[in-house]
Parts: structure tokens; sequence; C-alpha cells
């Protein structure tokens, strides 16, 4: 099908690298790529129904639960040092507004 306008054919199905359909093992890659952990682990499932003996699709499933954890592993540190930087500010809050204390 032709792009209108770009003088270039529009794809109309997802190929591979050898010009095969992607598989669902290709698709949950490109998942993982973009993040998207749920979808990719949803077509790595759908792939080890298809197949079950395919060592890429147990490998990618294990993979996939790894960069998960890493994700959630760098998402509690962020959240800890926010909270850690919220309670230095209110301890240095404290010990400054204290009776007595002398302020500049």
């Amino acid at each position: 099908m032709k792009v209108p306008g770009t003088g270039t054919l529009m794809r109309t199905a997802s190929f591979g690298m050898e010009g095969m359909a992607e598989t669902k093992v290709d698709e949950a890659k490109a998942a993982l790529e973009r993040g998207s952990f749920e979808e990719a682990l949803q077509l790595i499932e759908a792939a080890q129904l298809d197949q079950p003996q395919d060592p890429q699709a147990r490998e990618l499933y294990v993979v996939t639960h790894l960069a998960k954890a890493i994700r959630l592993s760098e998402k509690a540190r962020e959240t800890q040092a926010t909270i850690a930087g919220g309670f230095m500010f209110i301890a240095l809050w404290v010990y400054f507004n204290q009776p007595g204390q002398v302020t500049r």
C-alpha cells in the first residue's frame, strides 16, 4: 500500500530481519525494549504455549522478570531517597526552629 504524499510503500505486516513475519518472541523482545514488561510477559507466555520447548522463549521469560525486578528496585531506591530527603528537611526545620535557637 502506498503512503499518500511520500512516494514510499507502507508496510502492511511486521517482518523480521530475514523477511519472515515476526514471532511472538520477537514481539516480546520489542515490548521489553520499550519497557512494557506486562505486554512482553503475555507475548512470551503465548509463545511458550505455541512452542513449549523453545529455549529462546524460556530465556526471554527469565530476562523479562529480571528486567522488571531491576526496574522495581530502581523505583524503590528513588522513593527511598525522596523520603530520606524529606525527613532530613523536616529534621533540620525542627532543629532550627526550636525555641532559644539563634538564627541568622
